[in-house]
């Protein structure tokens, strides 16, 4: 309830900026020429701008590495620990990585998400604790100041620079998506973590995750992100099923047994492997056994992960 309006509009995190040292986006020496994307329509349109706008003027010096964190926020505990990061009563739960650009090589226009991965490794255990440190421990403390109790999923959007992280937005929600790619590396159950959120309990709450890797591919209807297709038949779900996928029905409906694409973003293929590389093969072979009319996806999901990985 309370960072309701973080979430919305963003106000809270700029006056938490400069009270307590939180590295705001803007912070990106590009102050005044970020302004000017301001009112742009599409938040992913508007993060792409700004940021090449930030770019030019920092002489180039900036890059974008979208990494998503998603925290439970409790009531009261102070355990720290590294993987976790509970200082404050927090559980850092997962970071991924999205892809926003429509086609591959990132070209295109900016969409909702066609795909994510996790763990990115550009997350690494200093980089993490480096965010604990000067993003959601200042952003707890705030609220604790201010008589804001929250409990809840806190999602914050970071940018990686060279200067180090800085964030693009919070959400009281759970991302999408990034979800798709974190819960299923959650072993303990979602609904236990959640409770023990409720009730200010999740410091001393063993929280498991999987050592594994998560990949999502988004298959979207024919026309998006702009005006695209509706009701066509959709095929071939049970068999990316039954290869080990999970498929997450996002933009469909279903009539007589059968299953019609109803949205931009119609389908989010999940695979789940050992590594990043694995994962990606399986869930593009989970894509292969589904079709649909005009259905386009991204070919390159995790490149950032696979380029980092390789070198």
């Amino acid at each position: 309830q309370h960072i309701g309006r973080a979430a919305r509009h963003h106000p809270f995190g700029g006056k938490v900026a400069p009270q307590f040292r939180f590295p705001a986006e803007l912070q990106l020496r590009c102050e005044h020429i970020a302004v000017i994307a301001v009112k742009a329509d599409h938040f992913g349109h508007l993060l792409r701008q700004r940021y090449a706008l930030c770019r030019h003027a920092a002489g180039g010096r900036a890059h974008l590495a979208d990494l998503p964190i998603q925290a439970l926020v409790p009531d009261g505990g102070d355990d720290p620990r590294v993987a976790f990061l509970r200082r404050f009563g927090q559980v850092v739960n997962g970071h991924s990585q999205d892809h926003k650009r429509v086609y591959d090589h990132d070209k295109g226009p900016n969409t909702g998400g066609m795909g994510a991965y996790a763990p990115a490794p550009v997350g690494t255990p200093e980089l993490l604790a480096q965010v604990q440190k000067e993003v959601l421990d200042p952003t707890i403390k705030a609220m604790e100041q201010e008589g804001r109790l929250y409990k809840g999923c806190l999602y914050a959007g970071l940018m990686v620079t060279e200067a180090g992280p800085r964030v693009v937005e919070f959400n009281a929600r759970f991302g999408d998506p990034e979800t798709q790619v974190v819960l299923p590396l959650l072993e303990s159950d979602l609904v236990d973590v959640m409770l023990a959120c409720i009730d200010g309990k999740l410091a001393e709450t063993e929280v498991k995750w999987s050592d594994g890797a998560a990949v999502c591919i988004v298959m979207a209807a024919g026309g998006y992100p702009k005006s695209y297709n509706k009701g066509d038949e959709i095929v071939g779900i049970d068999a990316s099923e039954a290869d080990g996928c999970t498929v997450f029905q996002a933009g469909t409906s279903a009539k007589d047994g059968h299953i019609y694409t109803n949205g931009g973003r119609v389908l989010g293929v999940v695979a789940k492997a050992d590594g990043i590389q694995e994962a990606v093969d399986k869930a593009y072979a989970g894509v292969d056994k589904i079709s649909f009319k005009d259905a386009h996806f991204r070919h390159d999901i995790a490149h950032w992960a696979l380029e980092r990985l390789n070198k």
